[in-house]
């Protein structure tokens, strides 16, 4: 039989699958046996119902083929574009783990110092623009010079 090849022990056999080419004219392999079979009635009713069935499955089974082939192409691309964007986070990530350099407490502290004494002029002739009075513009000003320095601490 063609349908059939022989493993370790003739009495296992394991069939194999047979698929009609999309393209295909010629009859398929296993209607060729059954013809050359000797004709018995069932065979010749079992190959006049197969190849009816087979004729009215042909179309569907193209169009199920290449729907499968398209919907495996569109996998694969999704496949390869994730294996891009896993390779691009961990990329990212690397970044992200680096360590930036710190600073001591007291320069910290001295830093902070310094831009709320240069800001005070500088709020201070904003808030004067604006037309505050002297006493605002004071308060104000010194607010802004000790809350804006010292907002990363809180």
């Amino acid at each position: 039989m063609a349908d059939f090849h022989w493993k370790l022990w003739p009495f296992f056999k394991t069939k194999t699958i047979i698929r009609p080419a999309e393209d295909q004219i010629d009859p398929p392999e296993f209607e060729r046996i059954l013809k050359r079979r000797p004709p018995k009635r069932n065979s010749i009713n079992l190959l006049k119902s197969g190849m009816k069935r087979d004729y009215e499955l042909k179309p569907s089974y193209c169009t199920a083929k290449l729907e499968f082939e398209r919907a495996d192409r569109i996998w694969r691309e999704e496949v390869e574009d994730e294996e891009e964007a896993n390779l691009a986070f961990e990329i990212e990530e690397k970044y992200n783990q680096l360590v930036f350099p710190t600073i001591s407490h007291n320069w910290a502290i001295f830093w902070l110092i310094l831009i709320g004494i240069v800001e005070y002029p500088l709020n201070s002739s904003v808030f004067q623009i604006f037309g505050a009075s002297m006493r605002e513009t004071i308060l104000f000003s010194a607010a802004i010079c000790m809350y804006f320095p010292c907002w990363p601490i809180f």
